[in-house]
């Protein structure tokens, strides 16, 4: 199944899933993310990781300003067909961002694993809300019986303490969490182990491998579990909340108050005998 396949499947995935946590309103009303060169490249990372023999299908690179309004670019459009057009900037950027993956032992060894099954599309029912629910993991590696489910990042940081913030306010461990519970559904097998295959997105583009710990798997399981339940609330009442239903009083910040206060006193004088 290929992408634009996956992405015509109903079901709620995580990216949809997790705008909950700003409000039911936007998960309900959906925003459009467009298809900037940005995300072309980061979806150009991920195939040339992980699925590089398929890369040509669905990506093309070309050489010149991509300008529409030019017959020679109007041309090579209609050469495309469905596949992402990458500038030679991005390709080159992309390819040296998967050679530093490709160079870390860790990602190559389980890369290579037996079992190791890339772009996993998963379709299921969740038990306790029956919602329908979707997800393509990065990768899978199973033995028939449990698994591992990988989730490839282009990052800020890879260094521990920056990353585990990043992932926690990304709700990273949360997609893991959809990811394991869509696995365990749809191939039979325990999920055992949740990692994250991070990359820094600048040079050198350092690479780490991470897995979670139990704490935060509990931590990714009930976040998870809280959005579907919120969600399958709001569907059964058709009631979608935004982010503040009621007046509420607005604070300014500490550094702004204390700003404020030295401007006022410079323009009228205080805190001076002059």
């Amino acid at each position: 199944m290929n992408y634009d396949e996956y992405a015509a499947l109903e079901g709620v995935n995580w990216s949809r899933l997790k705008l909950a946590r700003k409000s039911l309103l936007h998960f309900r009303d959906e925003p459009k993310r467009p298809d900037t060169a940005s995300l072309g490249m980061l979806r150009a990372v991920h195939a040339l990781v992980l699925e590089p023999e398929h890369f040509a299908e669905d990506f093309t690179v070309y050489d010149g300003r991509r300008d529409k309004r030019t017959a020679k670019y109007q041309a090579f459009l209609e050469t495309v067909g469905s596949r992402t057009v990458l500038s030679t900037k991005e390709h080159a950027e992309a390819s040296r961002i998967s050679q530093a993956v490709a160079a870390y032992k860790p990602a190559a060894d389980l890369l290579s694993m037996d079992g190791a099954c890339a772009e996993v599309p998963l379709h299921w029912t969740d038990r306790a809300t029956g919602l329908t629910c979707k997800g393509r993991t990065d990768l899978v590696i199973t033995d028939g019986k449990r698994a591992t489910v990988i989730d490839l990042k282009t990052c800020r940081t890879i260094d521990g303490r920056g990353l585990a913030s990043d992932a926690a306010r990304m709700g990273y461990h949360g997609q893991l969490a959809h990811y394991a519970a869509g696995v365990e559904s749809c191939m039979g097998v325990e999920v055992v182990a949740w990692a994250l295959l991070c990359v820094e997105g600048t040079a050198p583009h350092d690479v780490g491998l991470y897995y979670l710990d139990d704490e935060a798997k509990r931590a990714g399981s009930a976040l998870r579990n809280d959005l579907l339940a919120q969600v399958a609330d709001a569907q059964r009442e058709d009631h979608y909340p935004g982010q503040c239903m009621d007046p509420g009083m607005l604070t300014l910040p500490a550094w702004a108050v204390d700003a404020a206060h030295d401007f006022d006193d410079t323009f009228t004088g205080g805190g001076s005998d002059a």
